[in-house]
């Protein structure tokens, strides 16, 4: 009898409610006197209240610390599911149920509670009822707006009270039970009589109130779209709970807009791990609960301990003590898991804080529906903050528990920081946090302003390891996982594994696991003699261990699967899974493992699977970067993260793609053949559950008789029976929907097959894939960080929204009559529109927008140009009366990020720039920041492409970027940074760096300079062209040419005022090189360019200091008399050029042996090229070039790969720039006229070695003094 039957066979009797009452009466009725009080101060704490979320909390605890003292098994978290079931319905009220209703509700809350309070007495009862709960629990009828969906339907209704009959039932049963005699409960404890009928009823239940919950759901969401809806006019009905009705409602939505995340499931895998209690021993962690705080700040706690120590059992224990002892509704957790993404992110994180407070706190509905009502987005952290702060009460103090954080990315964990000490500004905070002792520095340097700061560290000696030991050798020796010859080898094992342990739980569980492996006495002590060291090494023995297994086959591809899945995959789907072959779209269930659970032995326990959810995964996430890290065992292949992702996406292509998916699902009809001829292929398409057809195989062994009638009608009869669809199941079509975007993201690009299954797939509307939610995974997943926002390339546009998608979107959303015209549009002059509607969940005005004729020309476009363009195209304002301009205004700015191109300036605002920064330095008088040009959004050309990347001296390795660029902002739109920002756009030397683009913002001018890969000082450094090259000479020889001419260009530009200006710090690493050895053209190599920093002459005082200037090229004038011209940047050149020479005909160690050749004399000031004295006679500073100097030049001349142009470049540059006194001294235009006839009149063939030049001897021999 199905449950349906059952129902309308029940409708004939009492009512569903009444028989619930009575059940609860004869439970009553059935208890002792002192159970009877005790069941009633139970229901007496719930006078004035409905049991709530901590209250399931606090069962749980309850339960796992009694069974503690018998056991160090956990029991309380398989009780979970079936708990929240029965307080959910006990928490609807009064106002839902009705006053007596809603005391048989609480009733049955109550007596559960007792009953397996009671069980506690018995490890045995216990185990039998937790397995019950657990797997009813499975699809037990859990809600979270059960509240609003009561009243709508009477099925519902008398399902959940027929579900909880059975629940009452079930707890009578164990309690009649317990009253027994000791040799009366024997017989039932084996045969666990009743307790499969109680499963059965409790499981058809289940179903039946899924589908119908399922369908109100449906129905809801339809009907509340209409504001006429039945739902709506049911609500007013309700007259004076109306109100209420609407106010819940609001406060649901807000539950599941902070979030949706299973954060339950997370805890009760840790807390079924084990139990631990020497913490709460611990002074540390007692002052940290029980500390008086009066103020709202800031108490942490932080838990540390090495990899495997047991942190996170240790803090799931920790959430049942804080459980017990805290103030109720107080306690938020959340466990971070490294295998589920979504876990791991800070907005998760907080929302599941978030939601937890809300739910347990007595919070005011009208409040939260007056302020924040519904929104169709989901909050951001700012908007949490804001709820948090406006609703939740104040005087409490709370107590967030996360553990795992270290698993999350610095930038999540440093914004969940930001978030909590945000909250700590208004409540009183208990924060606990764990993370590894190598990791976890943002959580170590917390901050806690007028609060304090605990360490608790998992000690190494860790007495609950020796309990731990204890309780799993009786276990596995009970259940003869562990079997020894000799006992006495028993103590053997405990005294090895305490001491090998060293605090590690999880070194100890797989060492167990490794003996348990063994087969004789003698294995086992030789095992225990060389016990492993690390975790690696114990890892690579378990796989040792089953080497020799068939299945070994499978593992590779098992860890790829449990690696790459976005969360953990049940049983059934990676049974599936494994059974796809990428790129044949023909199902094959001859594929399928029969027996996945044997399979899985090939990984040892490494791999486990969840006796509740039954989700696969390793057993520690240090077995997942063991999978990935190269090594030396030879059993396994590093598995690249990303490739097994792929590789996951390839699989769910080809799975989406399968011919039963086609709309012509395989049937169960009945095959009309007999039985000795029946193909497996046909048995497993009928019998998908292994039970039956394990059944079905064995009554074929049993006769391979001729049997003369058909039995397809038998068949086909067992087969209804057994599955309640007409089509087959396919248990991972269910993941490949949820995951399909994250597997697939960038492989759809891929040619060849999985580009055409992609395609395919497109074609397809009945897989259930929404392609405007794909588009804007890929559109999210595109984006990038820029100045101002985050923006999505132009090119990542143009790729996901190509020509089949646009087609697939048209055609769903533009009525056929114009689908051809808003075809051709949306492809070739409104895809950046179409972009921002998909993105924006705007897709019903798609139709509007085509109309509307906004182009990609048009955009940006301001509100104002938005709404008259609204007024003046459309004839009827109510067209556009649902189309939210603010919407469309705000949302279009991440896809309009500008092109860049040479000279370009933007005088329209872009609020998003595509630059990624990479660094930034502030300057006096504007400020300096690096930043990626995305290759998509720039023309610029070749030598500023492709450079390789430096900034502030650190090498930035970024393939993907595009060229990095300096962003000076110019602070002031003063006279001199409007001239600035002109010079730059004005054609200039070669030589010169030049300006790229600019852009204004905020009425802010910001200028864009090219990065070089090295300046000159590096460029001497790392030699990138090979130094050794005979023909450096003649280039280095040009670009010293080409800096001087660059220099005087900038010198001569007019200032405003008529003056001149000049650069001011002349030095290697203001020259810049870039190579330009990919440029057409180009010199192979590369070519120098002078980064021009302004600075004017002012009448009251020199424009720069000459404490500003770098003191190795500072001009004599500069240091006695702190002028700053023209002439003093001919000075620094020259210096400048003596090292290039050097470097050379040297290399960078003779620019190392020049700067070391200087010898201290008792001058005034000495440089590394002029000392400055006082001359006795005048009593006047004096300065004179260094003898040094012209001694190194000598001997420069002197090398046998000194050229004849080199030479005469050395006699140039000492002849007529290194001269002290500034009027003798050549300007930038004479030095580089002068070079280059040097460079004009001597051949090429330089002489290898000639004598000094006559007139540079005389030079040498001549006294060079100035009077400054």
């Amino acid at each position: 009898m199905t449950e349906t039957d059952t129902l309308q066979l029940n409708a004939s009797r009492l009512k569903a409610d009444v028989r619930l009452a009575q059940a609860v009466s004869e439970f009553k009725a059935s208890i002792s006197r002192d159970d009877k009080t005790k069941l009633q101060n139970i229901l007496s704490s719930f006078q004035n209240r409905t049991p709530d979320a901590s209250d399931v909390k606090q069962v749980i605890a309850e339960i796992d610390m009694s069974i503690s003292k018998k056991s160090r098994r956990c029991f309380g978290p398989r009780l979970m599911n079936i708990l929240e079931a029965v307080q959910q319905y006990a928490s609807l009220g009064d106002v839902v149920l009705g006053a007596s209703q809603n005391i048989v509700a609480c009733s049955v809350w109550a007596l559960v509670r007792m009953t397996l309070t009671m069980l506690t007495q018995s490890v045995t009862y216990l185990e039998n009822l937790s397995i019950l709960f657990m797997n009813a629990g499975r699809n037990v009828p859990r809600y979270h707006d059960m509240a609003l969906l009561f009243p709508r339907s009477k099925r519902l209704q008398e399902g959940l009270c027929e579900y909880l009959i059975v629940v009452v039932n079930i707890c009578q049963h164990y309690v009649k039970y317990m009253q027994k005699s000791f040799i009366s409960q024997i017989p039932i404890a084996v045969s666990g009589s009743g307790l499969q009928k109680f499963q059965n009823s409790l499981t058809e239940l289940a179903d039946f109130i899924m589908r119908e919950v399922t369908m109100l759901l449906g129905q809801k969401a339809v009907e509340e779209a209409n504001e006429g809806s039945r739902f709506r006019k049911m609500i007013t009905t309700f007259k004076e709970n109306r109100e209420y009705y609407h106010q819940l409602s609001i406060k649901l939505h807000w539950l599941e807009a902070c979030s949706k995340h299973d954060y339950k499931t997370t805890w009760k895998q840790a807390r079924k791990s084990g139990t631990t209690s020497w913490f709460t021993t611990v002074t540390e962690y007692r002052d940290w609960r029980d500390h008086q705080q009066t103020s709202s700040s800031l108490h942490a706690l932080l838990c540390t301990g090495k990899l495997g120590s047991g942190k996170t059992v240790l803090i799931a224990n920790m959430v049942d003590d804080l459980s017990l002892t805290v103030a109720k509704g107080t306690l938020a957790y959340f466990f971070c898991r490294y295998d589920i993404a979504e876990s791991l992110t800070a907005r998760n994180i907080i929302g599941c804080l978030a939601r937890q407070l809300l739910d347990q706190q007595a919070i005011d509905m009208k409040e939260l529906a007056n302020r924040f009502g519904k929104e169709s987005s989901p909050p951001d952290i700012a908007k949490i903050l804001d709820i948090l702060q406006s609703l939740v009460p104040r005087d409490p103090i709370y107590y967030f528990i996360l553990d795992g954080l270290d698993e999350c990315s610095e930038k999540e964990a440093n914004e969940l920081m930001e978030f909590l000490q945000t909250l700590r500004k208004v409540f009183k905070l208990r924060l606990c946090v764990s993370f590894r002792t190598d990791a976890g520095r943002q959580f170590k340097e917390i901050s806690v302003p007028r609060g304090k700061k605990w360490t608790l560290e998992m000690p190494e000696e860790n007495p609950d390891i020796g309990k731990y030991i204890e309780s799993e050798l009786r276990d596995r020796l009970q259940s003869e996982k562990l079997t020894v010859g000799n006992p006495a080898i028993i103590l053997a094992i405990q005294e090895a594994l305490s001491r090998g342990s060293q605090g590690m739980f999880l070194w100890t569980a797989l060492q167990l696991d490794c003996l348990c492996a063994e087969d004789t006495d003698e294995a086992i002590l030789q095992a225990l003699g060389t016990l492993p060291k690390d975790l690696s090494e114990i890892f690579t023995r378990l796989l040792q261990k089953a080497d020799s297994s068939s299945s070994n086959r499978y593992r590779q591809k098992i860890v790829e699967l449990i690696i790459s899945a976005h969360r953990p995959l049940t049983l059934s789907e990676l049974q599936e899974a494994l059974a796809v072959t990428p790129g044949e779209t023909q199902w094959e269930p001859a594929r399928l493992i029969n027996n996945i659970r044997a399979t899985l032995r090939c990984c040892k326990s490494l791999i486990i699977v969840d006796e509740e959810e039954e989700t696969v995964r390793f057993a520690h996430h240090s077995i997942q970067k063991f999978f990935i890290t190269p090594g030396d065992n030879g059993l396994t292949i590093p598995i690249n993260p990303d490739e097994a992702r792929r590789g996951m996406g390839r699989i769910i292509l080809t799975y989406l793609n399968y011919d039963v998916f086609a709309g012509q699902m395989t049937r169960t009809m009945p095959p009309t053949v007999p039985i000795t001829e029946a193909p497996s292929k046909i048995l497993r398409s009928i019998f998908s559950e292994s039970k039956a057809r394990k059944e079905i195989a064995q009554l074929l062994v049993q006769s391979r008789k001729h049997i003369p009638y058909d039995i397809s009608q038998v068949f086909a009869q067992t087969a209804m029976n057994i599955q309640s669809r007409s089509v087959r199941e396919f248990p991972f079509l269910k993941y490949a929907k949820e995951a399909c975007f994250y597997h697939i993201s960038g492989l759809w690009q891929e040619e060849g097959m999985m580009s055409r299954l992609w395609n395919e797939l497109l074609g397809r509307g009945h897989t259930g894939l929404v392609i405007t939610d794909w588009v804007k995974f890929e559109l999210d997943s595109s984006m990038l960080e820029g100045l101002g926002g985050k923006f999505v390339p132009r090119d990542a546009q143009d790729q996901i929204l190509s020509p089949p998608v646009v087609k697939r979107i048209v055609d769903e959303y533009v009525d056929g009559n114009t689908n051809i015209h808003a075809l051709s549009a949306f492809f070739t002059t409104q895809r950046t529109c179409l972009a921002i509607l998909v993105y924006q969940k705007m897709t019903k005005h798609i139709p509007f927008v085509f109309n509307l004729k906004i182009t990609d020309k048009d955009l940006p476009i301001q509100k104002s140009a938005l709404t008259s363009l609204l007024r003046s195209r459309l004839r009827s304002p109510r067209a556009s009366s649902d189309f939210n301009v603010d919407i469309f205004y705000d949302g279009q700015w991440p896809f309009v990020a500008p092109i860049l191109s040479p000279k370009m300036h933007l005088e329209q605002e872009f609020r998003i720039m595509p630059l990624t920064p990479t660094g930034h330095k502030s300057g006096p008088t504007a400020f300096l920041q690096t930043a990626s040009v995305h290759p998509a959004h720039h023309r610029f050309s070749y030598p500023y492409q492709s450079q390789g990347l430096l900034s502030h001296g650190n090498e930035i390795a970024d393939r993907n970027s595009g060229p990095i660029v300096v962003i000076k902002m110019l602070r002031h739109q003063t006279t001199r940074n409007i001239y600035e920002q002109e010079f730059f756009k004005s054609p200039k030397a070669e030589h010169l760096v030049r300006h790229l683009a600019s852009y204004r913002k905020a009425e802010v001018d910001f200028i864009l300079f090219p990065l070089a890969k090295y300046n000159l000082e590096k460029f001497w450094n790392q030699d990138p062209i090979q130094r050794s090259d005979p023909k450096v000479a003649q280039w280095a020889l040009k670009q010293m040419i080409g800096i001087a001419n660059a220099l005087e260009v900038a010198q001569i530009m007019p200032y405003p005022r008529t003056e001149n200006g000049y650069h001011g710090n002349i030095e290697p690493k203001c020259i810049l090189w870039f190579n330009t050895d990919n440029r057409p053209g180009g010199d192979p190599f590369g070519i120098l360019q002078l980064n021009f920093n302004f600075a004017f002459p002012s009448q009251s005082k020199p424009s720069l200091s000459k404490f500003d200037l770098s003191e190795t090229y500072r001009a004599p004038e500069t240091q006695i008399n702190e002028q700053n011209n023209k002439k003093t940047d001919v000075w620094s050149l020259g210096c400048v050029y003596i090292e290039f020479i050097t470097w050379v005909l040297m290399g960078w160690s003779g620019i190392q042996q020049l700067r070391n050749s200087s010898k201290k004399h008792h001058s005034v000031y000495e440089s590394l090229f002029f000392r400055v004295h006082l001359d006795p006679n005048s009593a006047m500073l004096r300065a004179s070039l260094r003898e040094e100097i012209t001694s190194w030049v000598s001997m420069l001349q002197e090398l046998p790969n000194c050229s004849n142009q080199i030479s005469e470049a050395l006699i140039h540059i000492m002849t007529y720039v290194m001269v002290v006194n500034p009027e003798g001294r050549d300007t930038a235009s004479k030095l580089a006229y002068g070079l280059s006839n040097i460079m004009r009149s001597i051949s090429t063939e330089a002489i290898l070695h000639r004598q000094v030049l006559p007139e540079y001897q005389s030079f040498l021999e001549k006294e060079n003094w100035a009077e400054c």
